[in-house]
């Protein structure tokens, strides 16, 4: 019995057919014989490559009559390795048979049964190309068929077209068991067949009845024979009705709250009444005595009323959650937490909350490993927070059942919910059997017939059955759009079924239902299989998460400036404010559950202000947000006794930098924020409140969802231009608002001049034709040079119409775009500095009402004060105040303004990263203080000389910080020509750019197209001063890197040893990075040098000494920063050169070994070089 690899490759082989006539070209289908030697099933050797790393004696290849469909035998495969196997079993194509089948369908199909697999989707067939483009360009594509069941099944036949470019100069036709490796199952396969074919084939329709396999393992009854679980089963198992309390509730009227004949703006917090969190009370928690009363008492109505906490996020304990739904008993004094959050619930005396955590996360399978398995959402993407497949039985019933219980457990617990998050960061595109078998319906109503589907899609199926047994639907480019469509329909239809279900319960009135999206959904590739405007359908309440940020919030990154905006979230949390306006159309509240307030300089939390969380609401309020809810309320006492201790918990940046009740993170002088915006925006919210809210924006910024679409498929720059325009347009003081392809025709009102198209590279026709429209009428469109290049479905087009053009990837863009838009006469007001400069980092929204105007300004980026001119073009004359301070700001004649006075400017002090409120009444105010242009100048002067110090201080602190980048990140004293390469080619496993997470094969730490190394820069380069290089993956079988085990990769090598070296070195610097995280001081690898005459020399590799995370630009203590970008998701990322000094120069080094101490950090190694 020979031993062989995970999966097995073959290159088609042999002279294809005329037209008309089907050949098989698969040597041995029915594997009947064997070849010559025992690894090699087929009789010419000399086709077969076999992999490197077979020889593991964890894979067995074999002839077997043990099991068959057909005929005498079958090819066995058992797979019982951890490790990443690459190359497999090659079958070789030679140039001359590419050609010969280029144009053509090829037809891959097999007979498989099953034995076992550790992961559905682990045993089938596959192929994968590479072509030419009709550029030239060297393109590729995959498809692929598995088996969708983790256990034994019976024999199974699975099929599949494709049509080769024209172009085509390589092609895999694969048999996968534990594809891609890493993890283990058990195969048999007969029938292998391979054609190339003109004629029409016959459709093979799937065997119904083995599309699904339903486990039920959810117990219908208690599972625990005693009195105590009984008692637990029939009181969360029973049926509950509430259909009304004595609390109130809001209503939605016009867009916002609405609460006992007032409009209302809830500004509260989060809170965690699960275990430990409900611990953080009595005052006796924590050994510092601080005389507040958050910190003295629970929490309650009392105390938030103190606070001007009028709402809260609550999740409730849910002990017995998973007791009620799978059966697993609950250990522990689940009780006495009950009891605690009870009390908690009762003193909040009804004040409304939102209620929270339905889904939940894989962790409620963790006693059932295999089950989690079955019911794993299909789906490469990251989804934690919406693990388990909601179409398959189970995998519903679960869902049902935990919101069948937390909703009893608010209610029972005396709660006042008024909004209920059905989900939290949601992340669904479940390409499960059942939704497939429900897609291929959809379609074959939609198309008709599956020629006119085919001709749509550039595909070549047989019948709409087999779209029911594909696995990865990204692999079909053009039908991508039809999928994610009823993808997201589908999860629609998911948050209905969990609204359903909450309403069998709480069936009180005014009662709505959100869900709580995470920012990446919408820049990213994994929200592509969910739709926000599908889910605001099913809404009545939206919701979003992230914050402003305070101090000194920038990274030391070396990026350029395009990419320098996403390292300020601000940004992509305006958007999203905004991005939600446009859901709402003004129609729907707009909650931020999760809104994270901080305050950092140079990477280390500082003190929060009460002016952060008062500019916050602020902010909230003019950009659309009705409900915020800051993260989070609570102390985390078992970390802290003291100042001191608490200062080392919060200070390196993390969740628990955002504890509110940990006194280095939140003063206790500082809570009374909440307070203090409940009283500024106390006379002017019953006026304000409503929508719409703000004044009509006058430039639209189009949100390209089949562009985001593609993102998945295609690398394309999607979230830097969205963002760098937006912020471009929203800082100088555009009025800008987001719209969609499918609703211009309405949102390009006549308010609107300008539509600009940053990301644009899909749109649907009827897209173009609204722009098209609106051109005609004399509107502005200004798109980025690759906008409106495809349709939806990436059919190449030509605009019949004349646009402007920028180029994103210009440095210069901003500027041109601003010269671009100040041509329009599309303010309501603008800013120039002391310079008579247009300033271009400031927000400024305007409310227009009957009788008064409502300015707000904030530069979120800026923390010092500066003396700036506003010039109003769209004030109405009356009375400038600003009504915080109680002032009265006086023109240079009189007290009241004229509308050419606000044209020519008021001189104000724009203080930095802090609301600036003014207002513009008809009637003078009372009480008053009045301020003349003199007056601002003295008080100019007194700010400038008390900022002087921080200034100075700042300044000195930024070259202190550029000289530790500086040394952080190039070694000074290199000999290049001294320097030479490690051949590190034949022992790389992993290229840089990723396209599916976890498949195990790829590039860089199997993370998925969001979050790889894609945009690193191959070949030869000076990186930290140090020659290296890089290999170029095309040129080395896709592989560009070495990357080791680890608890989190498990399937990845423990070791490459015998690096061929042959030469002696006075140093020797690794490029190399780490995946995940791992305690200071630990060492996650060992580099072993090997010298010629036998001695050795181990080299520990520890975080974070010689290595460093890849994620963020932390400087390592032994190396320098060497490489700096960004990822997909905008995200910091970065490798490290560390230079080992070789203790003894001349010995020649044989080798070097690569070795993984199995930590949960993933070692990745890039080159190596040696200065003589």
């Amino acid at each position: 019995m020979k031993k062989l690899t995970v999966f097995i490759v073959f290159f088609l082989v042999a002279a294809f057919p005329v037209l008309g006539e089907t050949k098989e070209y698969f040597e041995n289908p029915g594997f009947e014989s064997w070849g010559p030697k025992p690894e090699i099933p087929s009789r010419n050797t000399w086709r077969w490559l076999l992999p490197k790393n077979m020889q593991n004696g964890k894979i067995t290849i074999e002839h077997s009559e043990k099991d068959k469909f057909s005929g005498k035998a079958s090819l066995h495969v058992l797979d019982e390795d951890t490790s990443p196997v690459g190359g497999g079993i090659s079958y070789a194509l030679s140039p001359a048979e590419i050609k010969t089948m280029s144009g053509k369908i090829v037809t891959v199909s097999a007979n498989i049964r099953q034995i076992r697999s550790s992961k559905a989707r682990n045993v089938g067939i596959g192929i994968w190309i590479q072509y030419l483009d009709e550029n030239g360009q060297k393109k590729s594509k995959a498809d692929s068929r598995m088996i969708d069941e983790t256990g034994t099944t019976e024999w199974k036949n699975l099929s599949f077209r494709m049509k080769l470019p024209e172009k085509t100069t390589l092609v895999h036709v694969s048999v996968f068991a534990a594809k891609g490796g890493g993890e283990t199952a058990e195969a048999y396969f007969d029938d292998f067949s391979i054609r190339v074919q003109d004629d029409p084939a016959v459709p093979v329709k799937p065997d119904e009845k083995k599309q699904v396999t339903q486990f039920f393992f959810l117990p219908k009854s208690c599972p625990v024979n005693t009195e105590q679980a009984k008692a637990i089963w029939d009181r969360y198992s029973r049926d509950m009705i509430v259909r009304e309390d004595h609390f109130s509730r809001p209503v939605i009227r016009n867009g916002t709250w609405f609460i006992d004949g007032k409009y209302q703006y809830y500004a509260g917090v989060t809170f965690d009444a699960r275990n430990p969190q409900v611990g953080d009370w009595p005052p006796r928690r924590g050994a510092v005595d601080i005389d507040h009363i958050a910190y003295k008492e629970a929490p309650s109505k009392k105390v938030f009323d103190i606070l001007g906490i009028n709402s809260i996020q609550m999740a409730v304990p849910s002990p017995y959650i998973d007791f009620i739904v799978t059966g697993v008993q609950p250990a522990g004094k689940y009780e006495d937490e009950l009891k605690r959050s009870r009390s908690i619930s009762r003193n909040l005396e009804g004040m409304p909350i939102i209620g929270t955590d339905f889904p939940g996360t894989v962790r409620d399978l963790k006693k059932n490993p295999e089950k989690a398995r079955q019911l794993d959402q299909r789906s490469s993407m990251w989804h934690e927070f919406l693990p388990w497949c909601p179409e398959s039985p189970e995998g519903r019933e679960i869902y049902r059942r935990r919101a069948d219980i937390i909703t009893k457990l608010y209610m029972e617990g005396g709660s006042n919910v008024y909004v209920y998050e059905l989900t939290n960061e949601p992340t669904y595109n479940c390409q499960c059997r059942y939704n497939a078998a429900i897609f291929a319906e959809e379609m074959q109503k939609k198309f008709g017939s599956i020629e006119s589907a085919n001709k749509i899609w550039n595909t070549v199926f047989l019948s709409f059955d087999e779209l029911k047994e594909i696995s990865q639907f990204e692999n079909y480019p053009k039908l991508w759009p039809d999928w994610c469509a009823f993808s997201a329909k589908q999860y629609r239809a998911f948050l209905k079924m969990l609204k359903d279900q909450i309403r069998k319960v709480d069936q009180r009135p005014n009662v709505y239902f959100t869900e709580q999206c995470g920012l990446g959904q919408i820049f990213d590739h994994y929200g592509a299989g969910t739709d926000f405007r599908e889910h605001a359908k099913e809404l009545e309440v939206l919701s979003l998460e992230g914050g402003l940020k305070y101090g000194i919030f920038k990274t030391s990154a070396k990026v350029s400036d395009l990419e320098a905006v996403v390292f300020s979230d601000s940004t992509g949390y305006l958007f999203a404010c905004d991005f939600y306006q446009a859901l709402s159309e003004g129609k729907k509240p707009i909650t931020n559950n999760e809104y994270y307030c901080l305050r950092t300089e140079n990477g280390k939390r500082i003190p929060s202000k009460k002016i952060d969380l008062i500019t916050s609401f602020w902010t909230e309020f003019f950009h659309g947000i009705s409900s915020t809810y800051v993260y989070n309320y609570d102390k985390r006492h078992w970390e802290w006794k003291n100042l001191e201790e608490a200062r080392r918990v919060a200070e390196p940046f993390s969740y628990k930098s955002s504890s509110m009740l940990n006194p280095f993170n939140w003063p206790p002088s500082e809570l009374d924020g909440f307070a203090e915006f409940q009283k500024e925006i106390a006379p002017f919210l019953q006026e304000i409140a409503p929508f719409p809210r703000v004044r009509p924006a006058t430039v639209a910024l189009l949100y390209p969802r089949s562009t985001h679409l593609m993102t998945g498929i295609r690398r394309l720059d999607f979230k830097l231009p969205l963002l760098n325009w937006y912020k471009t347009v929203l800082l100088s003081q555009y009025p800008v608002k987001i719209v969609f392809e499918d609703s211009l025709d309405k949102t390009l009102t006549s308010d609107v001049k300008v539509l600009l198209a940053p990301a644009a590279d899909y749109c649907p026709e009827y897209t173009i034709a609204a722009i098209r429209k609106f051109r005609q009428r004399g509107g502005i469109v200004i798109a980025d040079e690759n906008a409106f290049r495809f349709d939806e479905r990436e059919n190449p087009r030509k605009l019949d119409f004349q646009i402007h053009r920028l180029s994103s990837k210009n440095t210069e863009f901003a500027a041109e775009l601003r010269k671009m838009l100040s041509e329009q006469s599309i303010r309501y007001g603008y800013l120039k500095d002391s310079d008579g400069k247009y300033v271009t980092d400031v927000d400024f929204q305007m409310i227009d009402r009957k009788g008064f105007q409502l300015c707000f300004l904030l530069a979120p980026d800026t923390i010092f004060s500066r003396k700036v001119k506003l010039h109003l073009a769209g004030a109405q004359g009356g009375y400038l105040c600003n009504p915080v301070a109680k002032e009265i700001l006086l023109p240079q004649n009189g007290k009241k303004w004229s509308k050419s006075d606000f044209a020519k400017g008021a001189e104000l002090i724009l203080p930095g990263q802090e609301r600036l409120l003014l207002a513009i009444y008809q009637e003078m105010p009372k009480g008053f203080k009045e301020i003349s242009t003199a007056d601002i100048e003295k008080r100019w002067d007194d700010i400038e000389q008390k900022e002087q110090k921080q200034r100075e201080n700042i300044e000195y602190n930024e070259l202190v910080q550029q000289k530790k980048e500086r040394e952080a990140r190039f070694y000074t004293d290199v000999n290049a020509g001294e320097c030479e390469f490690v051949n590190l080619r034949p022992y790389a496993n992993m290229g840089f750019a990723d396209k599916t997470a976890l498949d195990k094969k790829g590039g860089w730490f199997d993370e998925g197209f969001s979050n790889d190394f894609g945009s690193m820069k191959t070949g030869r380069q000076t990186l930290s001063g140090v020659p290296f290089d890089v290999i170029v993956p095309e040129t080395n079988n896709g592989k560009s890197c070495i990357v080791l085990h680890s608890i989190n990769r498990p399937y990845f090598p423990v070791a490459v040893k015998d690096v061929a070296v042959g030469k002696k070195a006075r140093n020797i610097y690794f490029l190399h990075s780490m995946g995940y995280g791992v305690r200071e001081n630990t060492a996650i690898a060992e580099y072993q040098v090997n010298y010629d005459d036998g001695s050795k020399v181990s080299i520990p590799i520890r975080f974070p000494i010689e290595i460093g995370e890849w994620w963020g630009n932390k400087p390592i203590q032994a190396g320098k920063i060497a490489v700096e970008s960004l990822n997909q998701m905008g995200r910091p990322i970065n490798m490290q050169c560390f230079r080992w000094k070789n203790p003894y120069p001349d010995k020649k080094i044989r080798s070097l070994d690569f070795v993984s101490l199995k930590t949960g950090g993933i070692p990745g190694i890039v080159a190596v070089t040696l200065e003589r």
